[in-house]
């Protein structure tokens, strides 16, 4: 994994998920950061937390630099696209604020006649989970976060939160 760090330029938190790449379950992270914060973070790891498949896979995978390079950039564009598109249909319903995020998830403050336990719930029934932020220090009920699905999915997540705070 260290040289593999090298290529990634140093980002932390860069992550490859394999089921992205079509291989349903078989999921592979790995986190590069400074040598004091990785082992903070290793002290919580499972001595298990990887499976002899995934490392397998993790084994081809640094062989194919061409194709995981592809692939991290094809991703990268497509999660961009996806970002803005559901940031503009987020923004568009009356009320709401979508808080600028670096992340695959956004903050949104509701607007002031909804709140966020409310809203979960009624997502839930449709099959939406998005989290409550009331608990968060510094929000309040009015917030939730949305994180990023496909297209159809982030479409449909939109239409329904409009239609939940607007009738």
């Amino acid at each position: 994994m260290e040289s593999h760090a090298r290529t990634t330029g140093e980002r932390p938190g860069v992550a490859l998920h394999v089921e992205d790449l079509s291989y349903p379950g078989l999921r592979i992270g790995f986190a590069v950061g400074a040598p004091g914060r990785v082992d903070r973070l290793r002290r919580f790891a499972l001595p298990w937390s990887v499976n002899a498949l995934a490392m397998a896979a993790v084994d081809y995978l640094l062989t194919q630099n061409a194709t995981v390079d592809r692939f991290v950039a094809d991703t990268v564009t497509r999660l961009a696209e996806l970002k803005r598109s559901m940031m503009r249909r987020l923004a568009a319903i009356p009320g709401v604020r979508v808080y600028p995020s670096a992340t695959g998830f956004f903050l949104v403050q509701l607007p002031d006649a909804h709140r966020s336990g409310d809203i979960c719930r009624r997502l839930a029934r449709e099959k939406f989970l998005i989290r409550d932020c009331a608990n968060f220090k510094g929000l309040s009920d009015r917030f939730i976060r949305i994180s990023l699905q496909d297209q159809a999915k982030n479409k449909r997540c939109a239409e329904l939160l409009e239609t939940l705070l607007t009738t």
